[in-house]
């Protein structure tokens, strides 16, 4: 069975809302650092190889995404992953923003963008599933 979303940060809120409930029951407070500072290399790792294979398939540099470039291709990929950090990581608009030094609103845009590629079965959504496919073939 293929995993479409990941679960880390829905773990991370496991953990927390654990750590609250030890605390309500007992009174006394505790940290699962071990487990998040895992789950926070974990989840850098999963980022950078979204990057990877990202730029794998649109065959441009990681700095062309971070660029003001225009071209289809960068904006597409940039696109795709704005789209793919908010789907799989559950990130919010404004970190996916700082992240690729842009606005939140520009993410706004990108990910509305994908979901009407989807509609109207543009030819990206091939490069966005071979995005999706080579990620979850990595992470198995």
């Amino acid at each position: 069975m293929m995993i479409d979303i990941l679960e880390l940060p829905e773990s991370k809120r496991i953990i927390e809302a654990a750590e609250a409930r030890i605390f309500a029951n007992t009174g006394i407070k505790v940290k699962l650092i071990g487990h998040l500072e895992n789950m926070e290399h974990e989840l850098e790792f999963k980022k950078l190889l979204l990057k990877k294979i990202v730029c794998e398939v649109f065959y441009i540099k990681w700095d062309d995404v971070l660029s003001k470039k225009r071209e289809r291709k960068v904006c597409s990929a940039r696109f795709v992953y704005m789209y793919l950090l908010r789907k799989y990581f559950n990130e919010s608009y404004k970190n996916i923003a700082i992240q690729l030094s842009r606005d939140h609103t520009s993410v706004i845009h990108a990910i509305t963008s994908v979901n009407n590629w989807y509609d109207i079965n543009d030819d990206i959504v091939t490069h966005i599933e071979t995005v999706k496919q080579k990620y979850n073939d990595a992470l198995l």
